[in-house]
């Protein structure tokens, strides 16, 4: 029969907390993250173009009178687009292809 013995120390492997980093210490990306970080941006953006590039292409199929329906006329078509999201009423949607 054992009997346990309190002798008020911290428990086996309590202090161990201490040694971790603070919070509020970011170790320095490594340059395969970074790499990776940049080839996504890259990724990311070359596909949002290419978006882009389709919707220019699927509204100049348009006749004039459905342009109109939504609020466009063939000379805006890029600048719809293409344009600032503040610069028109109706702005390019950038997720419709997600």
């Amino acid at each position: 029969m054992h009997r346990q013995i309190n002798s008020g120390a911290a428990p086996l492997g309590a202090h161990l907390g201490a040694l971790a980093p603070c919070s509020s210490y970011e170790a320095e990306p490594s340059p395969l993250s970074r790499l990776l970080r940049l080839l996504k941006g890259a990724w990311e953006a070359y596909w949002s173009w290419r978006a882009k590039c389709a919707t220019v292409a699927i509204l100049r199929t348009l006749d004039r009178r459905t342009l109109a329906d939504i609020g466009l006329q063939a000379s805006e078509i890029e600048s719809a687009v293409f344009g600032a999201p503040g610069d028109r009423p109706r702005a390019y949607d950038e997720a419709w292809w997600h």
